[in-house]
């Protein structure tokens, strides 16, 4: 076999540490420092992503604070709307249920002023019916 010939060793040695070399020579002065540089990018952009993203959600906290500020001022102000709101509306009830208790009053004196107008007028009108139908009576018996 070839390949366990002892007199082509030395050469097989050289040429593998000479093969060795170069490769690793390329490997490091080549490859090596472009994936290091490529990882060193990353986590530059990593790393200010990471800074962006925690900007972002302090601005995100800010504004979920703003919001919940305006969220409570607002409910303040609708509550005191809404109560102003069923004040007044329970005064112009009030109001309302006092007048219309007047004006049904009124409507009632008037209404028995004038039941006692016309029970007044029926009694006149029934004793001068009455004297008129006796005087009637009377002229026909005396005659």
């Amino acid at each position: 076999m070839p390949q366990f010939d002892s007199t082509t060793f030395i050469s097989q040695i050289f040429w593998l540490i000479l093969c060795f070399v170069a490769l690793y020579s390329f490997i490091d002065l080549v490859i090596v420092p472009r994936i290091s540089k490529i990882i060193e990018e990353r986590d530059d952009i990593i790393q200010g992503n990471r800074i962006e993203a925690t900007k972002l959600q302090e601005e995100v906290s800010a504004i979920n604070d703003k919001i919940n500020e305006v969220k409570f001022s607002a409910n303040k102000i609708y509550k005191t709307k809404i109560e102003e709101a069923a004040a007044n509306s329970s005064k112009i009830s009030e109001e309302f249920k006092v007048r219309l208790k007047n004006e049904i009053a009124n409507k009632i004196d008037s209404a028995k002023q004038e039941i006692n107008n016309f029970v007044e007028g029926n009694q006149n009108e029934k004793i001068s019916l009455a004297k008129s139908i006796s005087n009637l009576i009377k002229q026909r018996i005396f005659r």
